[in-house]
């Protein structure tokens, strides 16, 4: 299974679950480097692949695809593609001069906060850098997982 965007660059850390065709969950996974997750050793028969989770910043599938794996197609790839999540910033400029008494409104035009922007700053690496590690990683932490091995 291969996880793509509109664009067609494969993700790492969408999480999908495997089921049977009546629905029961039968393993998770997350995708690699590669935006590829490999459900393997399955016994011929229907299989549902959903995404559960998008990588951070874009909008998870809502499509699921069927599988039927049998004797003539006992290997099937089947992609999902996920939309970049945007946003916009709108600003609104009034007659107040909030530089007079801001030392760094020459440096950029920039005002001061009082130093929250940096706390604010800090903390968004932080949680980027959490984000990243959390996305590295290639196992699944669903709690209806079956099994704790990535390799499931």
């Amino acid at each position: 299974m291969q996880n793509n965007t509109h664009n067609n660059k494969r993700l790492a850390g969408a999480k999908f679950i495997l089921c049977d065709d009546c629905g029961n969950q039968l393993a998770c996974g997350v995708t690699n480097q590669k935006g590829e997750v490999v459900f393997d050793c399955l016994p011929f028969g229907k299989y549902i692949v959903k995404e559960i989770e998008a990588p951070c910043g874009f909008e998870k599938s809502n499509n699921c695809a069927t599988v039927c794996i049998d004797g003539k197609n006992s290997n099937q790839t089947v992609e999902f593609a996920n939309r970049r999540l945007t946003g916009s910033i709108k600003v609104i400029s009034t007659g107040t001069d909030c530089c007079k008494s801001d030392s760094n409104c020459g440096s950029g035009g920039r005002a001061s906060d009082g130093g929250r922007d940096s706390e604010r700053d800090q903390r968004g690496n932080n949680e980027r850098q959490q984000g990243n590690s959390n996305r590295n990683q290639n196992s699944c932490s669903c709690s209806s997982c079956q099994s704790g091995d990535p390799d499931w």
